[in-house]
């Protein structure tokens, strides 16, 4: 998961590709977390009927396997971005890359103080 939405919209500005491998990662995680749960259950079930056999083990390589597909792909996605000079400052809440020659620079505080404040500015009447 992400600290802060600086952390999360920094990521996805620095690098589209990265932020959705790190988003499907995650996703691929949780379905793995949901075999291994599911399939401990129905490990459980087939024990107490007397219907378990010794190839049911082989049933938890599924969920260890997406389990280690997606930190693959989290870890990878991350590598993405550090090529690009990511950097997070937790007390700051502003995220740093380099683009080219330039260093680009993301604060979700400064853009929502920003959209609050045109907000709120009072439009002039159009003569």
């Amino acid at each position: 998961m992400w600290d802060t939405e600086t952390q999360r919209i920094g990521k996805m500005r620095c690098s589209n590709r990265a932020y959705s491998l790190h988003v499907n990662a995650e996703l691929i995680g949780f379905c793995g977390a949901l075999l291994f749960f599911g399939f401990c259950i129905w490990f459980v079930a087939t024990w107490l009927i007397s219907a378990w056999s010794t190839p049911t083990y082989w049933l938890f390589v599924i969920p260890l396997t997406l389990g280690i597909l997606s930190e693959i792909l989290f870890q990878y996605s991350w590598i993405m971005v550090n090529r690009k000079g990511y950097r997070y400052d937790a007390e700051g809440d502003r995220v740093t890359w380099t683009e080219g020659d330039q260093e680009q620079t993301y604060s979700y505080n400064e853009e929502k103080k920003q959209n609050k404040s045109e907000q709120t500015t009072p439009r002039k009447p159009s003569d």
